[in-house]
This record gives C-alpha cells, sequence and structure tokens, in this order.
C-alpha cells in the first residue's frame, strides 16, 4: 500500500474506532428509580449526535445510570436529585453490569466492551452558566460566592434553608421555618456571651438548675414551686430579713416593708 493510502487509511480507521467510544459529556437526568435510596437514574446526553452530512441526532436514554454523591461505608452526603438537572457523566473503560449488581468486591466484566453508553456514570453539580444555583439573584439568603461555604436546600423556594460558613469564621443558620436539634445530653458554650431573641420563650424541664445571678426585664410568669438559695432583693427591699410596720393582730394586713 502505498504510504500516503496507508497513513489516511489508519487515521480513518482511528477516527471510526474513537467515534464508538464515550469518555464524558453533560447529560440530562429523565427520571429518578423509586425514591433514589439507591442512587439510580435515567439520563439522556445533552449534546447530540453530529454526522459528517451536517444532520444532528438526539441520542437515546442510558438506563440505570449510578449516581456519585461524596460519602463512604459508613458516611453519605445525599440530596434530592430530579428529572430535567443535569450532570456530567463519564464511562467506565469496562463492562460495569456485573459491578452494578454486585457487593462492591472485584468482579469480572460482563464482556469486552469499552467505553460505551450503557456503562456511564452521573455526577450531579453541571450546571450551564446561565442555571447555576450559585446565582445569589436566585437565592433568598444572601451570600458571597467567591469566599463563602454555603450548604443550601429548596432553593428559590418559600422553604429556602441553608448553612452558612463566612470567611470571617461566623456561621449562620437561615430559614423561616422549624429548627429541631434532638440529643442525648446537650451543651452550649459562648466565651463571652449568649443572646436569645423571640416573644416566646418555652423550657419544658423537670429539674432546672440556674448558676450564678438572673437579672429580669419584664414580667415573669410561673406556675409551680419555686424554691431558692441565697439572697433575694425586691426593689431593693431583702426578701428574707426585712421588717413589717404597721402589723395590726386578728385578720388587719401588715404596712410597708422596709429593708
Amino acid at each position: 500500500m502505498i504510504p500516503g493510502l496507508l497513513s489516511e487509511y489508519l487515521k480513518t480507521e482511528f477516527e471510526y474506532s474513537m467515534a464508538e467510544m464515550w469518555f464524558s459529556c453533560p447529560g440530562i437526568v429523565t427520571s429518578v428509580s423509586g425514591d433514589l435510596s439507591d442512587l439510580r437514574v435515567n439520563v439522556k446526553p445533552a449534546i447530540n449526535e453530529l454526522y459528517a452530512d451536517g444532520s444532528t441526532e438526539e441520542h437515546l436514554d442510558i438506563l440505570s445510570v449510578p449516581v456519585i454523591m461524596p460519602g463512604s461505608s459508613t458516611t453519605l452526603v445525599s440530596f434530592p436529585i430530579n428529572a430535567g438537572d443535569t450532570v456530567l457523566l463519564v464511562f467506565s473503560q469496562r463492562s460495569m453490569d456485573n459491578f452494578k449488581i454486585g457487593n462492591g468486591q472485584p468482579t469480572q466484566p460482563n464482556d469486552a466492551r469499552k467505553f460505551q453508553a450503557e456503562d456511564a456514570i452521573a455526577i450531579p453539580g453541571l450546571f450551564t452558566f446561565s442555571k447555576s444555583t450559585n446565582r445569589p439573584a436566585i437565592r433568598k439568603y444572601p451570600h458571597n460566592p467567591k469566599t463563602d461555604l454555603v450548604v443550601a436546600h429548596n432553593i428559590a423556594s418559600g422553604t429556602e434553608v441553608m448553612l452558612h460558613f463566612k470567611q470571617t469564621g461566623d456561621l449562620i443558620v437561615n430559614t423561616e421555618q422549624a429548627v429541631t436539634v434532638n440529643c442525648k445530653t446537650g451543651e452550649l458554650n459562648a466565651t463571652e456571651s449568649y443572646t436569645i431573641n423571640t416573644p416566646t420563650m418555652n423550657i419544658n424541664a423537670d429539674t432546672t438548675n440556674w448558676v450564678g445571678d438572673i437579672i429580669q426585664s419584664g414580667n415573669y410568669n410561673q406556675t409551680g414551686n419555686y424554691t431558692m438559695t441565697g439572697v433575694a432583693t425586691f426593689n431593693g427591699i431583702n426578701f428574707a430579713t426585712h421588717k413589717h410596720l404597721g402589723v395590726t393582730p386578728g385578720s388587719g394586713t401588715s404596712g410597708i416593708a422596709t429593708a
């Protein structure tokens, strides 16, 4: 074969072989398997096939695509995935059929295929520039995309909730809904002060132990017994040692108390 023709032949064969291989591309989630507990979705590649004559064609859905979420056998950061979400598809160099239904141990490939569409893996978090969910304009609570670490859920909705780790070291929890902490024992430590601002505060406890002074402003209503050890002073009058003037026998009432 003439050297020039051989070179063209090899080039054509190489390009033909490469055209049959998949490496990575954006994808669009078309459906989610059940409640996502097995981290499986169906995905359509988002970049269409382009033929030599200039025509294009959409790809078929790739079924049962495993989803990568940050985690291990004992820890997982999980979040919802919805139809229409964009992901990055990467393609295994070997058949993943047996691996996907196995126990995570080394397994034989089902066949000799390499870099094929059916062996896709989906990585969430790929967005077009205009659809990025990191844009402050669509967020309920402000953040600085360049300096802040933010974990947000229900973005651009009425129930958006956000953990905001600021560059200054401050941590802010933002939500207009309920915040509940469940634990066996709990402790809050503040080296300078701790402030609670709320119209109503309810404490449900069989026993409440206070250590230190109590300074109160506003009304105080109590139901139940009250036991105190220490000095109680009301308007400058020692409650334990004060005396009353004008005491009368029988059913009379005492006069004004003095310190």
